[in-house]
């Protein structure tokens, strides 16, 4: 009979995974202890092995696509067989295990002792805006988006160099970025960082440049596992720490004339716009961030 590969909890803390990229497709043969996907989980971008043999019968899932600890990802069988089969009798176990689940008190609801003691209304209201972030960032992360092809090693490397993986050129199989490739990509000399330096080193001193805005487009890329728990990690420190405040003068006079220079500038050039004292706070904080 065949045999259904399920989620497996890579990690300790791990609920959910990320098909980061199948390496095996349907019609394909693996054998026991090969690797046959890439697992983004809550703290890294793990490796996942068969513990079966044969012929990949039916991928179930889509590179992308987040699956719960337990919950089925392919089958694998021998050429021909029936891959419904192996699906319908793990769908029977899985349906009792359910119907177990849900007559057990879920982890978000607290006996009725608990809950008279819970009472306080500032823990209702943090547990509410922590569950609404948790579904925000979910229905992010489950945005269909194409992923790049690259090997965990190649990821992390990448990420430690500050590079995108969208700027690297992948040798491997069908494109797929390999740890060479990002040593070549971080011993090219960074020219493109280099107009952007120049850019923001230049003085703001005509309405010709004052008035070109930056173009703002952007892609809209899925949340991963790891930045999803970091925002539910912190989303739980804020609801649950204290906070204060630190409150400072600063004399605003000179910057003050920056702008009315600055907005004079914009109307001699009759480009409809303002700058605000926003603006500049914004912008020393973006300098302050590139230097530090």
């Amino acid at each position: 009979m065949a045999d259904v590969i399920t989620m497996l909890a890579l990690s300790p803390t791990m609920e959910e995974g990320t098909v980061a990229e199948w390496l095996k497709n349907e019609g394909d043969t693996v054998e026991e202890g090969e690797i046959i996907a890439e697992i983004e989980t809550d703290k890294a971008t793990m490796e996942m092995e068969s513990f079966f043999e044969g012929t990949v019968l039916k991928v179930l899932v889509k590179p992308g696509d987040g699956v719960k600890v337990g919950q089925p990802m392919a089958v694998i069988g021998e050429e021909g067989e029936d891959a419904d089969a192996a699906l319908a009798a793990l769908g029977g176990s899985s349906q009792t295990n359910q119907e177990e689940t849900k007559q057990a008190p879920r982890e978000d609801e607290a006996p009725e002792e608990d809950k008279g003691q819970a009472s306080d209304p500032e823990a209702s209201e943090s547990a509410q805006a922590s569950a609404a972030s948790d579904e925000a960032s979910e229905s992010k992360s489950s945005a269909p988006e194409g992923r790049i092809k690259a090997s965990p090693v190649a990821r992390r490397m990448a990420e430690d160099a500050g590079l995108e993986l969208s700027s690297i050129q992948g040798s491997g199989p069908n494109g797929r970025i390999v740890k060479r490739d990002v040593e070549e990509a971080k011993q090219r000399p960074a020219a493109a960082a280099s107009a952007p330096a120049t850019q923001a080193a230049a003085p703001v001193g005509s309405p010709a440049v004052i008035g070109q805005l930056p173009d703002a487009n952007g892609t809209a890329a899925p949340m991963s596992q790891m930045r999803k728990t970091i925002a539910k990690r912190l989303t739980q420190v804020w609801n649950a720490t204290p906070h204060f405040y630190l409150n400072m003068t600063i004399d605003m006079a000179a910057a003050m004339a920056y702008r009315k220079q600055i907005n004079a500038q914009l109307q001699a050039a009759e480009f409809d716009a303002k700058v605000s004292v926003n603006d500049l706070i914004i912008k020393a904080c973006s300098i302050a961030l590139k230097r530090f």
